[in-house]
């Protein structure tokens, strides 16, 4: 169940995580950011800058093509795209835009946001939903897209932030100051692209929601629905560039109102939720049960139920309180450390840990071990929740 769990799962999310200065408070969520996700980013970047141009994928409408690759301008006179990008890639079979900057980066970003802006703010405003689905195919969590050049189009789109199908043509630097670029999206491969990316989601959404009654009551089943959410947002936004693209653009048999939205997954995932409880069970000094009904309640605040100890799911908890001693002064400290297990019983596979450590001090020590215990349930309270909903959500992605 955890490989299942994981490969649905959003990977490589970015836990909250937070430290308090003052009191030498930590946090250590499950999960950190990809490095091997943000390295291939940079690798591309790198590539970008290393003579001018990068691979770009193979059209799936004509495989023998390889779409082409950035071409810097070496010429003091401003090439013809500067002012009007039509001019040079017509309206009939590109989306083209000029972007500038003082880098060549930023040049690049922004050409790229203006092609998003062609297709209105409802697309632009929501380059971030793509780049979470690009992010999720990029990593293996979503798994489906059978043609190679759609996948190395969303590949590309990850690593660039961009609208998949986007790519930069031509760079020229003014010999001053700035960069300028144009990014062009050509249609006849955005629409091959685009339509065969709906086409395989959809079947990936079926697959998904295929749950079997064991799953519609387990976080396996949760999981796969967050993750259908991802691709249901995604699926809405291709359909909206496929439409402004045209018609004849459109392959697939499907329409906008044919689709399932994002927002029937995640309903169906809150209603798993709401029929999975989940059972605190706390080792350690936990003063009047402040620890456990703390967690209680921030699983509470997610839909889960809560459970006893026989539960399915169970959250092991164990505190520690220790004395810490130091030569001088007349204060008293107390460090708590409590590191939490989100497991599943049924295989004793570790699904979520966190751990929280604190130090407190007071003139008594046990006025130090309150006030740690009241740090770790204001802790828990408002981090702990939010890093298990992002486990489940998605954070590389950011």
């Amino acid at each position: 169940m955890l490989k299942e769990l994981i490969r649905y799962a959003i990977v490589g999310c970015v836990i909250l995580c937070s430290a308090c200065a003052s009191s030498g408070t930590q946090n250590y969520p499950a999960n950190s950011t990809d490095p091997e996700a943000e390295a291939s980013a940079m690798d591309a970047l790198a590539r970008m800058d290393n003579g001018g141009s990068v691979n770009r994928p193979q059209s799936p409408s004509n495989p023998g093509r390889v779409p082409e690759p950035t071409k810097v301008v070496d010429s003091k006179t401003p090439p013809a795209w500067i002012n009007a990008s039509q001019a040079v890639y017509s309206e009939a079979n590109f989306v083209s835009a000029v972007g500038s900057g003082r880098t060549r980066a930023d040049a690049e970003k922004d050409a790229i946001f203006k092609v998003a802006g062609f297709f209105g703010q409802s697309v632009q405003g929501e380059i971030s939903m793509v780049s979470r689905y690009s992010q999720a195919v990029t990593n293996g969590v979503v798994t489906g897209i059978s043609n190679d050049s759609t996948r190395e189009a969303i590949t590309i789109s990850a690593q660039m932030d961009s609208l998949v199908g986007t790519e930069v043509r031509e760079l020229w630097f003014d010999s001053k100051n700035t960069y300028y670029a144009v990014a062009v999206m050509e249609k006849s491969r955005a629409g091959a692209i685009y339509s065969d990316m709906i086409t395989s989601n959809i079947r990936i959404l079926d697959t998904l929601s295929n749950l079997s009654p064991a799953e519609r009551v387990s976080l396996d089943g949760y999981a796969k629905y967050q993750v259908a959410a991802v691709i249901a947002d995604a699926n809405q936004i291709f359909m909206k560039i496929l439409n402004l693209l045209g018609s004849r653009y459109n392959s697939t048999r499907h329409t906008m109102a044919s689709l399932k939205t994002g927002a029937e997954y995640r309903l169906a995932a809150q209603a798993i939720v709401a029929s999975i409880p989940i059972g605190v069970q706390v080792a350690g000094p936990d003063q009047s049960n402040r620890i456990k009904s703390a967690f209680e309640k921030a699983l509470g605040d997610q839909g889960f139920r809560s459970g006893g100890i026989n539960s399915r799911y169970v959250l092991r908890v164990s505190v520690q309180l220790s004395e810490v001693a130091y030569p001088s002064g007349t204060n008293k400290y107390a460090r708590i450390e409590l590191n939490s297990q989100l497991t599943d019983t049924t295989t004793n596979a570790t699904l979520f840990p966190y751990t929280f450590n604190d130090r407190e001090g007071h003139v008594t020590l046990s006025e130090a071990e309150n006030r740690a215990i009241r740090e770790a349930e204001r802790n828990i309270q408002t981090e702990y929740g939010n890093a298990l909903q992002q486990y489940f959500s998605n954070v590389v992605l950011r």
